[in-house]
């Protein structure tokens, strides 16, 4: 008999542990627990520069956001082999993947620059699940693009970015005798594009660069929309997955109000227009950080760099 009640006893005391372990599991997972973690979510960033325009913005990237993952080795900046051999990059400390594209036409350059750098992420970064392009007048918040990556199960095909467009883009093919126009939904690509692994594995041979740049030229598509085009082409169930908090400055960036900026995953900014385009957080802004930037830095990670004080410019 008193055997029995000791095990008995031993078996209620196990029953007892094992059901807290299991509940304090399911707990700490809360309720997206089908979700990835944000802390899972595996992905490297590729910035785009040229020659143009490097010397004017990387800067301003490597100050304010990039600053804050450059250590991580997540963020890799891409642009011509010219570009590369700069003393910028050097005292910066950043890695530059140089690319053999030729900068005389500058659609065939971007598609050039975009197939080289998403063809070297399935080298140089077998263990992400992600990879994401954006162009060097972005500024990305890492903490909103882990947490809406969170949301995707990274083993399946996703294609994620902003249409510019509110109904799909027509595009009929100029060899075929036949009329068949496409309609397809293309990520833009001043606002952030991202991808899964899996997706990219199945355009690889598609997305080589001298196989890309040849279909912009033949097509006439610029890189972002030649890329939904296969996408849709080859993945009818591929569509793309629309995120209004990518942004570009096709859009007007002072109509995001200052209290929703840092919920945004990439904005960006435009000063070749009569009227510069870029968002507004502050009266002091145009002399001390005409692209908002600095403060929006401020705002997202925190941190004041040396170029710009949060606590004495920043008015937010």
């Amino acid at each position: 008999m008193r055997w029995r009640r000791l095990s008995g006893l031993v078996f209620c005391f196990c029953l007892v542990i094992f059901s807290f372990i299991i509940f304090s599991s399911l707990a700490k997972r809360g309720p997206y627990s089908s979700r990835l973690n944000e802390s899972q979510v595996k992905y490297s960033v590729f910035v785009r520069t040229s020659e143009a325009t490097y010397k004017n913005r990387l800067s301003l990237l490597l100050e304010t956001w990039i600053g804050e993952v450059s250590a991580s080795d997540q963020v890799l900046i891409t642009g011509p082999a010219e570009v590369a051999k700069s003393l910028l990059f050097t005292r910066l400390g950043v890695k530059l993947l140089a690319s053999n594209c030729s900068s005389f036409n500058r659609k065939l350059n971007q598609c050039c620059q975009l197939s080289t750098s998403l063809t070297n992420f399935l080298i140089l970064y077998p263990r992400s699940n992600w990879v994401c392009h954006f162009d060097d007048d972005s500024f990305v918040n890492i903490n909103q693009l882990e947490k809406t990556l969170s949301q995707f199960d990274s083993s399946k095909k996703f294609y994620v970015g902003r249409s510019s467009l509110s109904t799909p883009y027509s595009f009929k093919e100029k060899n075929k005798e036949i009329s068949n126009v496409h309609h397809f939904f293309f990520a833009t690509g001043g606002a952030g594009i991202c991808l899964t692994r899996s997706l990219l594995e199945s355009l690889r041979e598609l997305l080589h660069p001298e196989k890309f740049t040849a279909e912009c030229e033949r097509t006439g598509l610029s890189d972002d929309v030649l890329l939904g085009y296969l996408i849709s082409n080859l993945h009818d169930d591929v569509p793309l997955t629309i995120s209004n908090r990518l942004h570009s400055h096709l859009e007007d960036m002072a109509l995001l109000k200052p209290e929703f900026v840092g919920q945004q995953i990439s904005l960006s900014y435009d000063k070749k227009k009569i009227k510069p385009n870029s968002i507004s957080l502050s009266r002091q802004q145009e002399q001390s950080d005409p692209t908002g930037f600095y403060q929006l830095s401020c705002i997202v990670y925190g941190r004041s760099s040396a170029n710009f004080n949060c606590k004495t410019k920043s008015s937010l």
